[in-house]
């Protein structure tokens, strides 16, 4: 008995610190950091933020997301480095993706225009807007295509 109790206790302590734990906090967007400031005023200038929110996981901050009004979003990992890209019914602004990348498209999907890029420390992922997805690793080298 003694140790149903016990396992009962731990579980929903653990639970309860879970869904404590991993709140997103919603903040200004003037009281993001400065990188990250700088990063959407340089490649979305003038384009109006819907929410800024710093990503939580056990108290510490482990990323940041700002949306805009247009439907663009912005990823940022925990030094506020640029994770994700994503603006589904527009073209990436071209100053954030790497010119190996915006030139690899343009020669062979000229007609294309990249929706959404996301990189992390082993590769980038780009999503054009005729429904192909092509993977490149760190040096910009062609991995694969996915449709």
């Amino acid at each position: 008995m003694k140790k149903a109790i016990l396992v009962t206790l731990v579980t929903v302590t653990l639970f309860s610190c879970k869904a404590f734990a991993d709140e997103d906090k919603m903040v200004q967007f003037e009281a993001l950091p400065a990188q990250v400031k700088e990063f959407v005023n340089t490649h979305f200038k003038g384009v109006g933020v819907a929410y800024a929110k710093e990503e939580r996981e056990t108290f510490v901050v482990t990323g940041y997301e700002v949306m805009f009004t247009t439907g663009e979003k912005v990823e940022f990992d925990r030094t506020c480095a640029w994770e994700e890209v994503d603006c589904k019914y527009s073209a990436v602004p071209a100053s954030v993706i790497p010119a190996q990348i915006k030139d690899f498209v343009a020669q062979k999907h000229p007609d294309a225009k990249i929706v959404k890029i996301e990189r992390d420390r082993w590769d980038y992922e780009v999503e054009l807007n005729i429904g192909l997805e092509l993977k490149f690793d760190l040096q910009f080298n062609l991995i694969g295509y996915d449709s």
